[in-house]
């Protein structure tokens, strides 16, 4: 498995899907009140698809760093986003910092493909 960012954007992009129907086949019809129905599924929806594209793009540069032999560590938490610190081996090229960089919106252009192919694969998108 290695350094397969595959793995982990898929994994995220699985665990979107099931918090979006654990929300909108079960705790949704439970909110009598539709502002507040419409209101809770507005933040969950923000929450759950935000989250789901951040942190496979936050381990996308943590993995990265990994291969070239560094270490990747989140130092503050944000509502939308995380503050890294990355420290890399003393012998480090500029490719490795480059594959750093990367690593993150290499995951996300995972993400991205991975939903245009069920898109057209499956003639729309049901609980993306």
């Amino acid at each position: 498995l290695g350094y397969n960012l595959l793995i982990s954007s898929s994994n995220s992009r699985t665990a979107s899907k099931i918090l979006m129907d654990a929300y909108f086949r079960g705790l949704d019809q439970k909110i009598n009140n539709k502002f507040l129905q419409g209101l809770a599924s507005t933040v969950w929806g923000v929450a759950v698809t935000s989250q789901s594209i951040i942190w496979p793009h936050e381990f996308g540069h943590y993995l990265r760093v990994k291969q070239v032999g560094g270490n990747f560590s989140i130092e503050k938490y944000l509502i939308f986003g995380a503050i890294g610190k990355v420290d890399f081996p003393i012998n480090k090229t500029s490719i490795d910092e480059t594959l750093f960089l990367i690593g993150g919106f290499e995951a996300n252009h995972m993400i991205a493909r991975d939903i245009q192919q069920d898109f057209y694969k499956y003639n729309g998108l049901y609980n993306d």
